[in-house]
C-alpha cells in the first residue's frame, strides 16, 4: 500500500480517516486505501481537508472515464435526434461539475394542506359554516387547523433561516401557476416543503438533471417523506446547509421515465388531478386542465378537430412534457372496468392483456405502490403452501412432511416482496399488472418484471395515463406509450453525510 506525504490542495473536509497520531507525525488513509503521512507541525484538519480534495480528484476523473464510455454507447442508441445528443453532453459534464453547493438563489415550494384544500371546497362559506360542515362529516375543524398552522410556523422558520444566510428565494404552493418554467430556471435549487406529494408534484417542473431538488418534511410526525431529508432538519436547516455549502453530501441522481406517446392529439392533453378532484366534490363533472404546462411546452401549436377522419389522418408522435420519478399507472379511469392493451416488453413478443391496470415504476418509487401491488400477504402464502404440503402427501403418502413454522413463512413473504426493491439510480422499470385476467382468450406470461423499454397500445375507453398521482393524460383506444429511461432525464438530489464529525 503506497505511503504518500500530505501535499498543498484546495481545502475539503471528509473523505478520510486519522489511524494514528505520535507526536512528531500522525497518519491519515482515504476512501481508496491510500495512506497519508503527515508532519505535527501541520494543523491536522487542515491535512484531511487536503487530502479528501485529492482523493476527490482521483473520484472525477475515474467517474468521467467511466462515464464517457456509458454516454458514448447512449449517442449511438439514439443517434437520430439531435436533441437527444446534446442532451447526453450536457448530462456528462453536470455529473463530474462541483462538489459543493453554495445557494445563492433557491424556490422554494409549500405544500397544500388539507385545511386549506377543504377551504377551496367551500370557499363560498363563513368560518361557522365551514365547521358545520366538517362536523358533520366526521371531520374535526381544530385538528385540520392545528396541522395548518404547524405547517405556516415550519415554513416561516425555513424562510428565517434563508434570509439569515443572505439566500433569495421565491416562495410558491403546490399547484400554484407561479412556479414556472423561468422560476426553475432562475434559482440554484428547488426547495420543498410539505411531504413525498409535494417533492414528487415539484419534480414534474424540473426536466433535466441540472437543478437540485431537496425536500423538507414540514410534517415529520405524520408523514414518512422518504424523498425528503431525515426528519431532524426540519427544525435544524441549518446544519443540512452548512454540509451542502461544505460538499459533506453526496448527489443521487434519481432515473425517472420518459414517456412518448403516440395517437390523437387531443388525447394527450394533461389533466391536473387535484383540481379534477376538486371539480367533482363540487359536483362538476367535467375535466379540469393542468395548470403546470402552458401550449408553448407542446411542439404543435395548431388546434385539431376530434372528428373521426382527423383522427386517422393526422396521427402525431410526441415526447411528454413530464417525466415520472414514481411510477405511472395506466387502466380505465372507473376502477370496476377492466382495461384492454397490448403490451411488448423490450423485444419480447407482444401479449394482448385485460387487467385492473398496469404499473410502471423507478427504483424511487420501488418501495411506494408497486411494492404493495408486488407483495403477497403473509396469509396467502400460507394458505398456498399448506395447500402444496397436502398435494405432495397425496402424491408420496409415506413420506412425513414437515409443518412451516409461521415465522418462516413471514421471513419468505417479506423476502419475496423486498426483492422488489431496487436502487433509485438504477436506469432500469418494474412493472406490474393488476389482476390479470387468465381465460381462453387473454393471458398473462409475466404478472411483473423488469425492463429497459416498454410499449403499451391502448383498447381502452375512459383511460389514462396517471403519472406520480399527480398528472394525468387521455390514453384511449389507439394510442401508443413508449416507457424509457434516459440519463439525461435524471432528478438530481442530495444525501448529506451523517460522519463528519472530524475535529483538529
Amino acid at each position: 500500500m503506497a505511503m504518500r506525504r500530505a501535499t498543498s490542495l484546495p481545502q475539503s473536509n471528509h473523505l478520510v480517516r486519522v489511524l494514528f497520531q505520535k507526536p512528531t507525525l500522525f497518519v491519515v488513509r482515504s476512501l481508496n486505501s491510500s495512506l497519508y503521512v503527515c508532519h505535527a507541525s501541520q494543523r491536522k484538519k487542515n491535512a484531511i481537508r487536503n487530502i479528501a480534495v485529492h482523493h476527490r480528484r482521483e473520484r472525477v476523473l475515474t467517474r468521467e472515464k467511466n462515464h464517457t464510455g456509458v454516454m458514448a454507447a447512449s449517442s449511438s442508441t439514439h443517434c437520430k435526434h439531435s436533441k437527444t445528443n446534446k442532451d447526453d453532453s450536457e448530462f456528462k459534464n453536470v455529473v463530474d461539475n462541483g462538489l459543493d453547493l453554495k445557494l445563492k438563489k433557491v424556490a422554494v415550494i409549500g405544500k397544500m394542506t388539507r385545511y386549506e384544500f377543504e377551504k377551496q371546497r367551500y370557499e363560498n362559506y363563513s368560518e361557522d359554516q365551514f365547521k358545520e360542515v366538517l362536523k358533520i362529516r366526521g371531520s374535526s375543524y381544530h385538528a385540520l387547523l392545528s396541522k395548518h398552522n404547524k405547517h405556516l410556523k415550519n415554513m416561516e422558520y425555513l424562510k428565517n433561516v434563508l434570509m439569515k444566510r443572505g439566500i433569495e428565494f421565491k416562495i410558491s404552493s403546490r399547484g400554484n401557476t407561479s412556479f414556472t418554467k423561468e422560476c426553475v430556471e432562475w434559482a440554484d435549487a428547488v426547495i420543498t416543503a410539505g411531504g413525498d406529494g409535494t417533492f414528487l408534484s415539484t419534480a414534474t417542473k424540473i426536466k433535466n438533471s441540472h437543478k437540485p431538488l431537496i425536500g423538507i418534511n414540514t410534517a415529520p410526525d405524520r408523514s414518512e417523506g422518504h424523498l425528503c431529508l431525515p426528519a431532524k432538519y426540519t427544525t435544524n436547516l441549518d446544519e443540512a446547509l452548512d454540509k451542502l455549502s461544505q460538499g459533506n453530501f453526496k448527489w443521487l441522481f434519481r432515473q425517472r421515465i420518459r414517456i412518448t406517446l403516440s395517437g390523437c392529439k387531443t388525447d394527450c392533453r394533461p389533466i391536473d388531478n387535484g383540481a379534477m378532484l376538486k371539480e367533482r366534490m363540487l359536483g362538476n363533472y367535467k375535466e379540469a386542465p393542468s395548470p403546470y404546462f402552458s401550449d408553448d411546452e407542446f411542439e404543435d401549436k395548431e388546434q385539431e378537430s376530434t372528428s373521426s377522419s382527423v383522427l386517422t389522418k393526422h396521427p402525431f408522435k410526441e415526447v411528454l412534457p413530464v417525466l415520472a420519478l414514481n411510477e405511472i399507472f395506466m387502466g380505465e379511469s372507473i376502477a370496476s372496468v377492466p382495461s384492454l392493451y397490448e403490451i411488448q416488453v423490450d423485444d419480447k413478443v407482444p401479449e394482448k392483456q385485460k387487467s385492473s391496470g398496469v404499473c410502471i415504476c423507478t427504483g424511487t418509487g420501488s418501495t411506494a405502490w408497486s411494492y404493495n401491488i408486488c407483495r403477497l400477504h403473509s396469509s396467502s402464502v400460507h394458505t398456498l403452501l399448506n395447500i402444496a404440503q397436502k398435494l405432495q402427501s397425496k402424491k408420496h403418502p409415506n413420506k412425513l412432511l414437515k409443518q412451516l413454522e409461521s415465522t418462516v413463512i413471514n421471513e419468505a413473504t417479506e423476502e419475496f416482496a423486498h426483492s422488489f426493491i431496487f436502487k433509485p439510480n438504477e436506469p432500469q422499470m418494474l412493472f406490474s399488472v393488476r389482476d390479470p385476467m387468465q381465460n381462453k382468450v387473454y393471458f398473462c406470461n409475466q404478472p411483473y418484471g423488469w425492463a429497459k423499454s416498454l410499449v403499451i397500445r391502448s383498447r381502452c375507453w375512459d383511460a389514462t395515463l396517471c403519472i406520480d398521482g399527480d398528472i394525468s393524460f387521455a390514453f384511449n383506444d389507439g394510442a401508443t406509450a413508449h416507457f424509457e429511461i434516459l440519463p439525461q432525464d435524471a432528478l438530481r438530489t442530495v444525501v448529506l453525510d451523517e460522519d463528519d464529525n472530524l475535529s483538529d
